[in-house]
C-alpha cells in the first residue's frame, strides 16, 4: 500500500491569460480566477520508485489535438478582452483589448516539472496579425510570480518567425510552473483594435541533464499512530487511530516527563479506508485522565506526536483561532501591543467607486477574507451568524479577554468583533434603495507578498446582489436581538436595516444570480439561485418579530423542499435553525417538519461518522473547502442535540475537533501554529510578506479536485482524503478565510 506524504508550502496564484491559435470562428476560452488561498503539496511515496525524468514539458504545442480544444492551452484575462482558438493545427488569440497592464490577455500553460540544474530549451513560431509587442516567460506559479527565463519584449512581425530560447534552471525544482505569453498592454498598441496572434509548434524540453540537483525526499511527517496533536479533556473520550497492513495487538501511553508507561491498551476494529487508502485500526485510552504530556508507542509502528491531557487544553488554541478575525481587520491600525508582528497601520481606508458609476461612497472596516484583502458580503455573513450562534448558546464565547482593543468592555469579544463586520455591512447597503452591495474588492487580487497598508489600487463596490442582501437581512435581524443587552441603539438600526433589505429583495425586478462585471476578477461568490438565502432571511425576521408575513414566506419555501446547508453558498440551515430556536413556533406543523428534516440530517452525520476511519461525516467529499465541512458538520450535531439531546452527537462533533487538530491520514493539525505538525506555508498574504504565518487559521484542507495546478502536478495519485499540500501556490487546499475559522470557533466554544 502507497502511502503520500504531503509537505505543506504556502504560495499564491498567479494569475495569466494566454491564446493559442491560428484561424476559428468557434472559441473555447477559458478564465482562471483565485478565490482565497493557494497550496502545494509533494507526494513522496513508501516505495519511492525511480521515475523516468520528463524531457518534453509542453502538451499539444502543435495544436493537433482536436480542432475545437485548445486542450492544455488557457487564457486569463485582466481589463483586457481575448479569445483562444485553435484552427488548421494553429493556436489563434483573437485580442479585442488588450486591457491597462503586460498581462490584460494572457496565454498561459501549466508545464512540467523544471529539475535545479537541467539545460532546457523552449520555442516556437509566432506572428500577428499587425506588428506589436509581447513577453513570454517560464515562471514559478505563485509567490512574485518572477521569470525563470523569458524575455520581456519580443517585437511580433506578420510573417511567422521562429523563436528559440535556452535556460538553464539555476533555482531550487520547481514540480509546478507557468509558461506564459502576455499579450496586454505595452508600448505601441494603444488604440491597435482588435488584432490575432497566432502561435504553433510550442515546445519545452530538457535537452541537458548532466549537472541536474537530485532532491533528497523530505522526511515523512506522516506517523501510523495519529491523534489530536493539541490533546484530550480529562473525562473525553479518547481513541488513537492506527494504520498499517497489518497491526500490532497493543498500544502504550507513555508519560512524556516520566518516560513510564501508564496504560496499556488492545488495538481492536480493523477497518479498510478507501479515501484514505489505508486500514485503519482504534485504541481507547479514555481511562487516562492525570493531567500532562503524553505519547502513544506500539512495537512495530513507531510513536504518535506528543499531545496533552488536560482541563484547558484548547485555550490558547481557541483564543488565536478568534484572534485570526481580529488581525484580518480592514481600515484601521492594527497596533503591535495587540497583534504583534501582523500589527500595521489602517489599510484601505480611501473612498471606493461603485462599479459602472462615478460615485465613491465609505466602505471602510470589516474584515479581509481570506488570504486577499478582498472584503465580501456573503462570505461575513456566514462568519458573523456562526458568531451570533456561539453567543447565543454557549458559555465559552462571553469571554471578554481574548486580546483585541475591545477587551474588558463588559461585552462579549466575540460581539465585539462581529460589530466590526457588521459595522461595514452596514456601509454596504445602498442608502436609496436598501439593496446591499455584493463585495469592494481592487480589480485585481494583488502580488502574494503584498501587506495590507500597501494594495493602493481603487477600490471598487461591485453591483447590488440578492444573496448580499438576503444575507444581510438574515444577520441584521439576528443581531438586533443580540446586541440589544448592550446597545440597544444599534440593536434597533440593525432590525431597520434588515426590514429594509428585505423589502428591496422582494420587490426588485432584478433576481439574477451574481457574477463578477467586466474589469474584476478578485473573488467571485456567485451563486446562482437565492431561494435559501430569501428562506434564511425570513426566517431569522419571523424570529425576530413573530410577524405571519414572514412566517407565511418560510412555510411557502419549505413546501416542497427544505433549503439546507451551512456555508456561505447554502444557507438554507441557518434558516431552519432559526425558526427551531424560536419557542411560539414549536406548536406549528412546519416546526415539525423542520425538527424531523434537522434531525435527520444531523443523525446522517453521525452515520457517516461511524463508517469513517477517522470518525468524520465527508464521506469521499474532500472538495475546496473541505475543513469548512467538517467544522459546519460538527456545528449541525451540536445545534441538533441542543433540540433533542444523543450522546452520540457530542461525541462525534467531538472528533470533528480532533480531526481538525490532527487526527487525520496526514498526520497534521490543520490550525496553523497549534500541534507538532501544523501549515507553514499557507495561502495568506500577511503571512507570505512576513515570513511568519499567523496562527489560529484553519486551511482549507484535502480537495481531491485538484483547484490549482500546483495540487494538481504533485497530488495527481494521491487518495482523496490525502490531495493537501502546505505550499502557497495551492489556493485551494492551504488557503485561509474567516468563515472556515467561524464554525470551528463555534464547535471549540461549545466543546472545549
Amino acid at each position: 500500500m502507497k502511502r503520500g506524504l504531503f509537505i505543506i508550502l504556502a504560495a499564491v496564484m498567479l494569475c495569466v491569460c494566454g491564446c493559442n491559435a491560428k484561424n476559428k470562428e468557434e472559441s473555447n476560452q477559458e478564465v482562471i480566477k483565485s478565490v482565497e488561498t493557494e497550496e502545494a503539496v509533494e507526494l513522496v511515496t513508501e516505495e519511492a520508485e525511480e521515475e523516468e525524468m520528463d524531457t518534453k514539458l509542453i502538451e499539444n504545442g502543435d495544436f493537433e489535438m482536436p480542432n475545437e480544444n485548445p486542450e492544455a492551452w488557457k487564457v486569463y484575462m485582466q481589463d483586457g478582452a481575448g479569445v483562444f482558438t485553435v484552427k488548421d493545427q494553429q493556436g489563434v488569440l483573437t485580442i479585442s483589448t488588450t486591457g491597462n497592464v503586460n498581462y490584460g490577455v494572457q496565454l498561459f500553460q501549466d508545464v512540467g516539472e523544471l529539475v535545479q540544474g537541467g539545460v532546457y530549451r523552449l520555442q516556437f513560431d509566432i506572428c500577428a496579425s499587425t506588428e506589436r509587442t509581447i513577453e513570454y516567460r517560464v515562471q514559478i506559479n505563485g509567490g512574485d510570480y518572477h521569470a525563470y527565463a523569458g524575455k520581456e519584449k519580443l517585437g511580433l512581425k506578420t510573417e511567422m518567425v521562429t523563436e528559440s530560447l535556452e535556460f538553464t534552471m539555476n533555482e531550487a525544482t520547481d514540480p509546478a510552473p507557468r509558461l506564459v505569453f502576455n499579450c496586454g498592454k505595452f508600448d505601441g498598441t494603444e488604440g491597435i483594435g482588435e488584432h490575432k496572434i497566432y502561435i504553433d509548434n510550442v515546445s519545452l524540453e530538457l535537452i541537458d541533464d548532466s549537472n541536474i540537483v537530485k532532491v533528497e525526499a523530505e522526511e515523512s511527517t506522516l506517523l501510523d499512530i495519529n491523534l489530536d496533536q493539541v490533546g484530550y479533556q480529562l473525562s473525553a473520550q479518547k481513541t488513537a487511530i492506527f494504520r498499517g497492513d497489518s497491526m500490532d495487538e497493543t498500544f502504550d501511553v507513555v508519560n512524556k516527563d516520566t518516560n513510564k508507561i501508564v496504560y496499556t491498551g488492545n488495538i481492536v476494529g480493523e477497518k479498510m479506508n478507501f479515501t484514505a487508502d489505508e486500514k485503519n485500526y482504534y485504541g481507547d485510552f479514555s481511562v487516562v485522565t492525570e493531567a500532562g504530556t503524553y505519547f502513544i508507542q506500539t512495537k512495530n509502528h513507531g510513536t504518535s506526536y506528543d499531545f496533552k491531557i488536560g482541563d484547558s487544553i484548547y485555550e490558547d488554541a481557541y483564543i488565536d483561532v478568534v484572534k485570526m478575525l481580529y488581525l484580518q481587520r480592514c481600515g484601521c491600525e492594527l497596533e503591535e501591543k495587540y497583534a504583534g508582528r501582523f500589527a500595521h497601520s489602517a489599510c484601505h481606508t480611501s473612498e471606493a467607486v461603485i462599479y459602472g458609476t462615478d460615485k465613491k461612497i465609505d466602505v471602510t472596516g470589516g474584515w479581509h477574507d481570506a488570504g486577499d484583502y478582498g472584503r465580501y458580503v456573503v462570505a461575513g455573513a456566514k462568519a458573523v451568524n456562526d458568531l451570533l450562534l456561539a453567543v447565543e448558546y454557549t458559555d465559552a464565547s462571553k469571554n471578554d479577554s481574548i486580546g483585541i482593543p475591545e477587551s474588558g468592555n463588559g461585552v462579549p469579544d466575540l460581539l465585539d468583533e462581529v460589530r466590526y463586520e457588521l459595522e461595514w455591512m452596514l456601509k454596504m447597503q445602498d442608502a436609496e434603495s436598501g439593496g446591499v452591495y455584493h463585495k469592494v474588492t481592487c480589480a485585481s487580487f494583488p502580488g502574494d507578498t503584498v501587506l495590507p497598508q500597501d494594495e493602493t489600487e481603487e477600490l471598487i463596490v461591485s453591483p447590488i446582489s440578492l444573496t448580499a442582501t438576503y444575507d444581510f437581512a438574515a444577520v441584521m435581524a439576528k443581531a438586533s436581538t443580540m446586541y440589544k443587552e448592550y446597545d440597544n441603539d444599534f440593536a434597533e438600526k440593525c432590525l431597520k436595516q434588515a426590514k429594509r433589505a428585505m423589502e428591496y429583495a422582494e420587490t426588485t425586478d432584478n433576481k439574477s444570480g451574481f457574477k463578477n462585471p467586466q474589469g474584476v476578477s478578485t473573488g467571485e461568490y456567485g451563486d446562482s439561485t437565492t431561494r435559501d438565502e430569501r428562506y434564511w432571511a425570513a426566517a431569522e425576521l419571523y424570529k425576530v418579530t413573530g410577524s405571519t408575513e414572514y412566517l407565511e414566506l418560510v412555510e411557502a419555501i419549505v413546501k416542497n423542499e427544505i433549503p439546507t446547508g451551512f456555508g456561505w453558498q447554502s444557507v438554507g440551515g441557518y434558516g431552519t435553525y432559526a425558526v427551531l430556536s424560536y419557542k411560539p413556533a414549536e406548536g406549528l406543523e412546519v416546526y415539525k417538519q423542520l425538527k424531523e428534516a434537522f434531525i435527520k440530517e444531523a443523525d446522517q452525520l453521525v452515520e457517516k461518522s461511524k463508517s469513517d476511519g477517522y470518525f468524520i461525516s465527508l464521506g469521499n467529499e474532500y472538495v475546496w473547502g473541505s475543513n469548512l465541512d467538517v467544522a459546519s458538520n460538527a456545528m449541525i450535531m451540536l445545534l441538533a442535540n441542543r433540540l433533542e439531546p444523543k450522546e452520540d452527537y457530542v461525541v462525534y462533533a467531538r472528533e470533528h475537533l480532533h480531526y481538525c487538530f490532527g487526527a487525520n491520514p496526514l498526520s497534521i493539525s490543520y490550525v496553523t501554529g497549534y500541534g507538532t505538525v501544523s501549515p507553514v506555508h499557507v495561502h495568506h498574504r500577511p503571512s507570505a510578506a512576513l515570513e511568519e504565518t499567523m496562527k489560529g487559521m484553519l486551511v482549507g484542507g484535502p480537495n481531491k479536485d485538484f483547484g490549482d495546478p500546483y495540487a494538481a502536478a504533485v497530488l495527481k495519485d494521491a487518495p482523496p482524503a490525502m490531495c493537501y499540500v502546505d505550499n502557497h501556490a495551492s489556493y485551494s487546499t492551504n488557503e485561509v478565510t474567516i468563515y472556515w475559522n467561524s464554525p470551528l470557533i463555534f464547535v471549540m466554544s461549545e466543546l472545549k
